[in-house]
């Protein structure tokens, strides 16, 4: 059955199993004593759908980068029926009141939440996944920081592990891409855009296929498939093949741009 099958939609938002999903709509609250605040659209709910009936995939592990409101472990968790799911958030604000209260009434050993912990924290992260039993984990989602240099580490730390042919997916992909995000004057104009990761990681696929088995692109998310390779920690650097002559100095320089964003 299709992810959005399992949603009884109306104008505010949807219902997944009894309990209520509101989706995030500028100007309101981040949360709320009644609902999770759910940061998806239908849309890229139905982007999902065609992503899990392309590669077949039902995953029993799951990681994800950036929490929110709780609503997308809930989600996660209910519409893939997962025995394993842990999320990580480096803001320290803890679960709200209905996560915990929708947390209480399943086994602890489901899902848990680890706020206050950075994407690119290796020890961390590693902790996490150990201690949760993820091991192999079958899907990691990062909808966390959506800065490149923090995604990209984020993508060498993790992605060793995955099992085979489990998917890492990168959310938000093209933001800078869209009309809103082209004004001078929204917050995010001065931080570089995203989107160069996705070119980024295709020369990977590109270069060693048994380290990206594939690439699937969404309009609003991309996956990537671990192929069969054994490595430790991942350097996409060192992985990716480059023509006689290197990479040119403006090139370095647009790439140490986007690691390292003016603040």
């Amino acid at each position: 059955m299709a992810l959005t099958e399992k949603l009884t939609w109306d104008a505010d938002g949807f219902t997944l199993a009894g309990h209520r999903y509101r989706l995030q709509q500028p100007g309101r609250p981040a949360t709320a004593d009644d609902a999770f605040v759910f940061y998806k659209d239908r849309g890229q709910l139905e982007q999902f759908d065609r992503f899990f009936t392309a590669t077949g995939l039902a995953p029993q592990r799951v990681l994800e980068l950036g929490i929110w409101d709780g609503g997308s472990a809930a989600f996660w968790v209910e519409t893939l029926g997962l025995t394993r799911y842990a999320a990580i958030d480096l803001q320290t604000r803890g679960d709200s009141a209905y996560f915990r209260a929708w947390q209480a009434a399943r086994s602890p050993e489901v899902a848990s939440t680890h706020w206050g912990v950075s994407q690119t924290d290796a020890a961390a992260l590693t902790e996490i996944i150990d201690r949760r039993c993820l091991r192999p984990l079958d899907l990691i989602l990062d909808d966390c920081s959506h800065h490149y240099g923090p995604t990209l580490r984020s993508f060498e730390l993790l992605f060793p592990a995955l099992q085979p042919g489990g998917y890492y997916v990168i959310e938000d992909w093209a933001w800078a891409l869209q009309p809103e995000f082209q004004r001078r004057d929204h917050p995010w104009s001065r931080f570089a855009g995203l989107h160069p990761i996705t070119h980024r990681l295709l020369d990977l696929h590109g270069s060693r296929p048994d380290v990206v088995a594939s690439v699937l692109v969404f309009p609003d998310f991309i996956a990537l498939e671990r192929g069969p390779a054994e490595f430790g920690e991942l350097d996409v650097a060192a992985l990716t093949a480059h023509r006689p002559g290197g990479v040119s100095r403006a090139a370095r320089r647009r790439l140490r741009r986007l690691r390292h964003p003016r603040g």
